[in-house]
């Protein structure tokens, strides 16, 4: 019944997002050249975070509905929700696959408290991307600080890009 009720708030919120009156032209200075699909992505996670992180009252199910209906406004990118990812002991849920028919990522988003450590988010986003065959996975912080940086994580043999923002 919980799991129930948090679809439909986000469902709500992706419907109250989708209703909002702006147009992908609004986003055309934030374009990057084809094939570019995690830049374009970061900067608008960057204006999504300054629009929606000043009110620290949503909470993050609300949060996942107005993204999602947020990078379907703004981006020609195919966006997956709740994904089920097969791995070799366990069923992995990512929150977003993105893709561009060029490159694909998962964004993982995580409410994130400066005295929590960040490595089991980016270790969780690491099993993803092997679980996926990808390389390239965005750590959404929610929170209002401007920390960012590129890890890259080794996990048996391939190097991951994780951009946590």
């Amino acid at each position: 019944m919980h799991l129930l009720l948090k679809l439909i708030q986000e469902r709500i919120a992706y419907k109250q997002e989708l209703a909002k009156d702006y147009t992908k032209n609004n986003f055309a200075n934030i374009s990057h050249a084809k094939g570019e699909l995690v830049p374009s992505v970061l900067n608008l996670l960057r204006l999504f975070k300054q629009e929606y992180l000043k009110n620290t009252d949503y909470k993050e199910v609300d949060l996942l509905g107005k993204l999602n209906a947020y990078l379907e406004k703004t981006i020609d990118v195919k966006i997956q929700r709740d994904l089920l990812l097969q791995a070799a002991t366990s069923i992995m849920r990512p929150d977003f696959i993105i893709s561009n028919n060029i490159e694909t990522a998962i964004i993982e988003v995580k409410r994130y408290r400066k005295n929590r450590p960040i490595d089991p988010a980016i270790n969780q986003l690491t099993s993803y991307l092997e679980a996926a065959d990808l390389q390239n996975g965005i750590l959404f912080l929610l929170n209002n600080e401007n920390y960012e940086c590129v890890r890259e994580v080794k996990m048996n043999d391939n190097l991951y890009k994780i951009y946590i923002v």
